[in-house]
């Protein structure tokens, strides 16, 4: 019996909308690292005295160590969600790690070009140590997320 598009009606159908969905959300999550990467770098070139008018407007006041924690928890968290899609969960937090390791000296290389501020080894430390914590949380917790979030090719739609 044909159904829509000449495919039979069987699990044809939920397969492909299974896998069309999939691939957006792939898609989705690079969006998400690549736009996260640019806001961070945005950050880093602008003069100290323009972000700290924007943070202390949107944020508060907040020390500039928590700003660093939190920035690149996000990406820890962006990068190993995108790396989980192709990776086992041991090579997806080395690399995850290894990439906002590599990203945070890009980060600190980009502040030294700016005048205003100047490159520290104590944030590319905070850098790490956020985007480390975050990986593991997200590691301990991706079984409980990937049993809600990822649907599976045999369910009903």
């Amino acid at each position: 019996m044909s159904s829509l598009h000449g495919l039979k009606n069987d699990d044809t159908l939920p397969a492909i909308i299974v896998t069309w969905m999939r691939y957006k959300l792939r898609c989705l999550v690079a969006l998400s690292v690549c736009s996260w990467m640019g806001f961070i770098l945005f950050l880093s070139l602008n003069s100290h005295s323009n972000i700290s008018l924007l943070s202390e407007q949107l944020l508060g006041n907040i020390p500039d160590e928590v700003g660093h924690l939190g920035e690149y928890a996000i990406l820890g968290l962006l990068t190993y969600s995108f790396l989980s899609f192709y990776l086992s969960k041991p090579l997806n937090m080395l690399i995850t790690l290894i990439l906002c390791g590599l990203f945070s000296l890009l980060d600190e290389s980009f502040q030294s070009l700016n005048p205003n501020r100047t490159p520290e080894i104590k944030d590319i430390i905070f850098d790490n140590a956020g985007s480390t914590g975050a990986v593991f949380c997200a590691a301990l917790l991706r079984n409980g997320f990937k049993r809600f979030y990822v649907p599976s090719v045999h369910s009903k739609l």
